[in-house]
């Protein structure tokens, strides 16, 4: 909170400054920047894997001490704000202007959030046993490089606060994805097991943002969008001979990220 506290007085002390300073477009034909940008990734929506219910006819296959025992592995479906915390990014941006009030930008983003060790269904094993065990996850980082092309449109150039609206288009290098699968109470331990390869996906997004004129040529732009990123590709070379080959055909991620540019005109 008193982050948050410190953040705001901090763009409200920009703004000040702002007001005070000559107007100025925030972009001109022909004039390039340069853009650093940071700030928090907030998942609100997408599936990292789907839900499963296949039999095992001999448990022995994954715990020796088990061998004659069936069992219904029975997988549930998980969301991203399920699997990761909130992710932080870092990015940098080159942009063109087209005129007085709209720019041409390609941006490299880097994003990584914590994986998590989640419960992610359970195993109900036949006699004679006769229990139902609960299945863990424990995921590795999620890690993502994007390259991406947009459009700004700046609302109010010649004021030294100009809202703008900006959409962006490209792909994002999902890197490979694992996870430690265990069932303690059945001394089952499959570890590292591959989920999904490290890929290209589509991606895209919205932003909304304000352009604070601080000195002559440079701005600091705070911004929140809508971000999407399709799945990765699934790595079924462990998955597949437990039956589980249909678990990550998902893993796209909508999220809202939240971050602070530095903008250098030149």
């Amino acid at each position: 909170m008193a982050l948050l506290k410190y953040s705001l007085a901090a763009v409200a002390g920009a703004a000040a400054v702002a007001t005070a300073s000559p107007a100025m477009a925030h972009t001109s034909s022909g004039q390039f920047s340069l853009g650093i940008d940071g700030g928090m990734d907030f998942a609100v929506d997408g599936t990292m894997h789907g839900g499963e219910n296949v039999s095992i006819a001999d448990l022995g296959i994954l715990n020796p001490a088990l061998n004659g025992i069936p069992a219904q592995l029975q997988i549930g479906e998980r969301s991203q704000q399920d699997v990761y915390d909130d992710a932080w990014g870092i990015g940098a941006e080159l942009a063109y202007g087209l005129s007085n009030s709209s720019e041409l930008f390609g941006s490299v983003r880097y994003l990584e959030a914590k994986g998590n060790k989640i419960n992610v269904g359970q195993a109900v094993a036949g006699a004679p046993v006769n229990a139902s065990l609960p299945v863990f996850g424990d995921f590795s980082d999620y890690k993502a490089l994007s390259l991406e092309l947009g459009f700004r449109q700046y609302l109010m150039p010649e004021s030294s606060i100009s809202p703008y609206l900006a959409g962006r288009v490209g792909a994002t290098r999902v890197s490979e994805i694992s996870s430690t699968f265990t069932v303690p109470d059945a001394g089952i331990t499959l570890t590292d097991t591959p989920f999904s390869k490290s890929s290209w996906a589509f991606s895209a997004g919205a932003d909304l943002g304000l352009s604070i004129k601080m000195s002559e040529g440079f701005f600091l732009q705070p911004e929140v969008g809508l971000h999407y990123t399709d799945g990765a590709g699934g790595d079924d070379s462990a998955l597949g001979g437990l039956g589980l080959s249909s678990i990550n055909d998902y893993g796209s991620r909508l999220s809202v990220p939240v971050r602070v540019r530095a903008k250098f005109a030149f």
